[in-house]
């Protein structure tokens, strides 16, 4: 009855399912059984691990592999169409935006390439940043 009422049916029936449960049996079994249950029976041990994990990190990651390759090829038609789906894409993509890219390849590859040496040639410390635009350190 509990799981089926509300506060609204409670005031028109003029009973509080609450304190009728608290004052019920089951209720007192019910606390009974969790009292007895929480404590640790006499002579036995606390469970012990050696390690933090029940296996090692390798074991871990190959289980989690494991059921990623049967979750993914679970259904095998659904994962060729999305494999085939993709290709699609990227050949409409690359037919799209492809000459672009070989113009502004031929354009800026040296551009491009001048501002790479300079990403990866940049100042290691405080002093080198002050006078990197004279000439460098």
């Amino acid at each position: 009855m509990l799981e089926i009422t509300s506060p609204a049916q409670e005031l028109v029936l003029g009973v509080d399912f609450a304190e009728v449960y608290k004052s019920s049996s089951l209720y007192r079994r019910n606390k009974a059984l969790i009292t007895e249950l929480s404590a640790p029976h006499p002579g036995f041990k606390d469970l012990y691990f050696p390690t933090q994990y029940s296996q090692s990190f390798f074991t871990q990651c190959i289980a989690c592999l494991w059921k990623q390759h049967w979750s993914y090829w679970r259904n095998p038609p659904y994962t060729a169409v999305r494999f085939i789906f993709t290709t699609f894409i990227a050949h409409v993509w690359y037919d799209f935006l492809g000459p672009w890219f070989q113009k502004v390849k031929a354009t800026r590859s040296f551009q491009c390439y001048g501002f790479y040496v300079y990403c990866y040639s940049l100042p290691r410390s405080p002093k080198c940043l002050i006078s990197a635009a004279s000439g460098g350190c």
